[in-house]
């Protein structure tokens, strides 16, 4: 098993475009995606698409910062690259809604002390359109398909003159 999990993560590593973790230098009671962590790595998922491609995301920590990354697969093309903004990855995942042809990523990420934000790409747009949507909550967030769109649920902070309550809306 532990052959297995060293494998594993090498050639995780390797996809992700990290250096070979070299299994000597794995410590027999060390976590299984310690020398991952060690390397920066947060995130890493292969997401089959529409067109019999695949796109490999990969979120890094750099400069105490969480960096998102979409690279096509077949091309080894980098598709997106993004930046937390100071905010903290959460979540990934490759959408196909019925209304849209071409899949999308929908991210969550935190946002303020307690906050999190839903940020949706489409890393195949030009460089400044693939940010297609943010919705940010003050509480945690959550989507869910419904009838071919997401439905994107949260909840606002109390303000002067509103009151505190969720928030659902529709995208797109």
């Amino acid at each position: 098993m532990k052959k297995w999990t060293v494998a594993f993560f090498t050639a995780l590593a390797a996809a992700a475009g990290y250096p070979a973790v070299a299994s000597a230098g794995v410590a027999p009671n060390e976590p299984p995606f310690g020398a991952l962590q060690r390397q920066g790595v947060k995130f890493f998922a292969r997401y089959s698409v529409v067109d019999d491609s695949a796109w490999k995301v990969l979120v890094s920590q750099t400069g105490g910062e969480d960096l998102l990354t979409v690279q096509e697969e077949r091309t080894a093309r980098v598709l997106l690259s993004a930046s937390g903004n100071s905010e903290r990855f959460l979540s990934a995942e490759a959408v196909q809604v019925r209304t849209r042809s071409e899949p999308f990523l929908v991210t969550r990420w935190t946002k303020g002390v307690h906050g999190q934000e839903v940020r949706i790409y489409d890393p195949r747009a030009s460089e400044e359109k693939r940010l297609v949507y943010s919705k940010a909550s003050s509480w945690t967030i959550s989507y869910r398909e419904v009838d071919g769109r997401l439905k994107i649920s949260g909840r606002a902070d109390e303000r002067p003159g509103a009151t505190e309550g969720g928030f659902e809306v529709s995208w797109p």
